[in-house]
């Protein structure tokens, strides 16, 4: 399947191959860090996210266990022994809650820049080197060009020589027969003196006698040997010309699948520069989850520090105020948190026989505000998870 193809592969399938070496495993390497930062991003997004609203909901459970101090049938003795173990408890969970949320906004951070890095570096340097090598390639490939039609005007110039000498051995060939008419007719008159025919002998043996008395058998060796000498360098010119075809050929299969590939480089430069909207997406999103969860562990300890020092039975309605606006800032944070803040709520107002105090009743109406999406924006974090 398409999909377990190696990233260059399904950017730029069949032409990864046609690239150098160095430039094929440098592209792989590139498809590799940018399938790593993907992976990394979404098991950030599983992961530390998850783990950050698993935390807080602990940490709310603990802020549940803390309303039912504020019940009238606890003893306040031993609510002072117990509550210091458990708002301890609940500091100790919104603390990792921090620190999950904390990880995974530097671990985006650390994506990103490491998307950015390979973008700007190495993506870019290999770019410019493909870019260097289709110029080099077209500039081969008019230089080859050059050198194919100079070999076309000598392949032609040869054409020309070779037709010509072989149609002056065509004309010498053709006057023969007359010059053996000549020689025969020599031949046969006997009453000539032998004086006469060594003569002709003689003369025929070097080629200016009454045999050959123009010599015709020389100049056509001569015309056959120039033909010969031209058709060889007519062959070579041929065959040069054909190598420089092929190399000119070779040279545009390839130029035609470098420029192919420089087309589809911009889709591995989209793959990062989605990567990296995704990366910063994530960090406007991780970062408000940083600050609740650390706004929350504030609240934690200042209802703790407060807890330490009062009074707990003149505390009580002021206790149940901090629990509830540690509910409060919870509320918006992930859909996940909201049955247990409605829980905390709900056991803090169903405590009080009486009317609610003004404290404890504005803090459970601003938290049914939220909860209910009355107030704007407080559910972008929810979808921080599916991001």
């Amino acid at each position: 399947m398409a999909s377990n193809l190696p990233l260059i592969d399904r950017l730029i399938p069949g032409l990864a191959d046609s690239l150098p070496g160095d430039i094929r495993s440098r592209l792989d390497d590139v498809g590799t860090i940018l399938t790593e930062i993907t992976r990394g991003v979404d098991e950030t997004i599983t992961y530390s996210a998850q783990e950050t609203v698993d935390k807080l909901e602990t940490a709310l459970a603990k802020v549940h266990t803390a309303a039912g101090f504020i019940r009238g049938d606890f003893d306040i003795c031993e609510v002072d022994e117990r509550k210091d173990v458990v708002l301890q408890d609940a500091v100790s969970a919104f603390e990792q809650a921090e620190q999950r949320a904390d990880n995974g906004l530097i671990a985006i951070s650390e994506f990103h820049a490491k998307t950015v890095e390979l973008q700007n570096t190495r993506v870019a340097s290999i770019k410019d080197e493909i870019s260097q090598m289709v110029d080099r390639n077209a500039a081969d490939i008019r230089s080859i060009q050059s050198q194919i039609d100079a070999a076309g005007l000598n392949t032609r110039a040869l054409t020309d020589s070779v037709e010509k000498q072989s149609q002056a051995v065509r004309d010498l060939e053709s006057k023969l027969p007359g010059m053996t008419a000549a020689t025969t007719a020599v031949d046969v008159v006997r009453f000539i003196p032998i004086v006469a025919i060594v003569f002709t002998i003689v003369g025929a043996a070097n080629g200016n006698g009454i045999a050959d008395p123009f010599g015709l058998h020389r100049q056509l060796d001569d015309t056959r040997r120039s033909r010969d000498q031209a058709q060889e360098a007519l062959n070579n010119a041929h065959s040069q010309l054909n190598h420089l075809r092929g190399v000119r050929d070779s040279l545009e299969t390839k130029l035609k699948a470098q420029k192919c590939i420089q087309e589809s480089l911009p889709k591995l430069q989209g793959e990062c520069q989605e990567t990296e909207s995704r990366c910063i997406a994530l960090q406007t999103r991780f970062a408000p989850l940083k600050d609740s969860s650390s706004k929350l562990l504030r609240k934690a300890k200042e209802l703790q520090n407060e807890a330490t020092l009062a009074n707990f039975d003149s505390y009580k309605d002021q206790f149940a105020v901090r629990l509830l606006q540690i509910c409060n800032n919870a509320a918006g944070i992930h859909p996940q948190l909201t049955d247990s803040i409605r829980r905390v709520k709900d056991d803090i107002t169903t405590t009080y026989e009486k009317a609610l105090p003004d404290g404890v009743s504005e803090a459970s109406k601003q938290i049914e505000y939220k909860l209910n999406g009355s107030i704007p924006g407080n559910d972008s974090q929810g979808k921080l998870i599916s991001a």
